[in-house]
């Protein structure tokens, strides 16, 4: 016993001299030398990519006394991200320190270019958490940095916060750098981000508009409910706010979402509750049989003339199956429509190829070709239930 626990002293010694000598002969980099990006634009022109970065440094509210000139956006170019770093970084004469970055932008030139970043090595070299945001914007990823939100000065703090806040709902697409990643390197090869548009605001509407500089200062307000598909095999597909609550109810787990229903003449305002989502995949004489079952629950928020029926607690029974009715038509339309736009362009936005090889594996493999989809029959249906509250 006495000489097991000498050795594991001997080891517990060791380890702390090494972790001794490495801290005091590893160059230690102070917040005083540090820029803190919090946001990232990637944008490509004329063979060069143009990166974007929205700075935080500690140590310049305190040298130049005011905390209005503590943040702002500086850009660099060159062949690869590595080389349009380094220029930020000399126009700092600070280090960029990239792990607190939880928002990477593409501007609308990189997704349709032949060039296309390699986000896994800004993870890898730079530290970008993995968890980080990863966004498209419908203009530069430059501009939509330095667009000023109305409720805060900082983008890339009002976008985190935003998705965030609709992590699980089905409006919005949520993806971050690890679950991209995955997806655009999988066989499928596609892999869905929120599009983000910025609309200027008039200053009448603006309201907070900030004059201290000397004039009004531009707000914004953004727009998250369109989805870029991204693709490992062919130029970027724009999809629309049918299409993003598509893919959400087949590839994530929701709790939150809005539609609007109408039955007898009446619009219904529905609140999701919660979904759930299963598939079975099965390949039947040389074809790959699929099918899809999304079960939601949803209550009533509003109903645009709740005269007809006094209260919520008063609304027919009937009504709530004519709503179910609804909901279900209303959906398995969006699912497959969605399914069908993306199939006719070459897109397999719901990865169903992964899904197969899961099923049938070697089977499945050998007997799909590029246009696999061709060989697949798919289907999903829904089951909704409305409740009053």
């Amino acid at each position: 016993m006495f000489k097991g626990h000498k050795r594991k002293l001997v080891i517990m010694l060791v380890t702390a001299a090494v972790l001794i000598l490495y801290v005091r002969t590893v160059p230690q980099v102070s917040l005083n030398e540090r820029a803190i990006v919090v946001g990232f634009g990637i944008d490509y022109a004329e063979g060069k990519y143009q990166v974007s970065t929205q700075i935080i440094n500690p140590s310049s509210a305190s040298q130049t006394g005011s905390s209005n000139d503590n943040f702002g956006v500086l850009s660099g170019s060159g062949r690869t991200l590595t080389e349009a770093i380094k220029q930020i970084s000399l126009k700092t004469g600070l280090k960029l320190s990239l792990s607190q970055c939880n928002v990477v932008i593409l501007g609308n030139s990189v997704p349709y270019g032949s060039e296309f970043p390699s986000v896994n090595y800004l993870v890898q070299n730079y530290q970008i958490p993995e968890q980080a945001l990863l966004l498209a914007t419908e203009k530069s990823a430059a501009d939509l940095l330095r667009a000023t939100p109305v409720l805060t000065t900082i983008s890339a703090f009002q976008l985190q916060q935003t998705f965030n806040l609709t992590e699980d709902n089905a409006d919005v697409m949520h993806t971050v750098i690890k679950n991209f990643i995955a997806g655009y390197a999988s066989n499928s090869g596609v892999s869905p981000i929120a599009y983000v548009s910025a609309k200027e605001l008039p200053e009448s509407d603006a309201g907070g508009s900030d004059t201290s500089s000397g004039g009004s200062k531009k707000l914004f307000e953004f727009n998250y409910d369109k989805t870029l598909l991204l693709s490992n095999k062919k130029q970027s597909l724009l999809l629309e706010k049918e299409d993003t609550a598509a893919i959400n109810l087949l590839t994530r787990s929701l709790k939150k979402g809005s539609v609007e229903v109408e039955v007898e003449g009446c619009n219904f305002s529905l609140q999701l509750v919660k979904s759930r989502y299963t598939d079975k995949c099965k390949l039947e004489n040389g074809r790959i049989s699929y099918k899809g079952a999304i079960k939601m629950q949803f209550n009533i928020a509003e109903v645009s003339d709740m005269q007809k029926f006094g209260t919520l607690d008063e609304i027919p029974e009937n009504y709530l199956e004519l709503l179910n009715a609804e909901l279900k038509r209303i959906t398995e339309a969006i699912v497959q429509n969605t399914y069908e736009k993306c199939k006719a362009e070459g897109y397999d936005v719901f990865m169903l190829y992964n899904k197969a090889y899961s099923a049938e594996g070697v089977k499945w493999k050998e007997l799909a070709g590029e246009d696999y989809l061709s060989l697949v029959d798919f289907s999903v249906g829904v089951k909704a239930e409305v409740t009053r509250k």
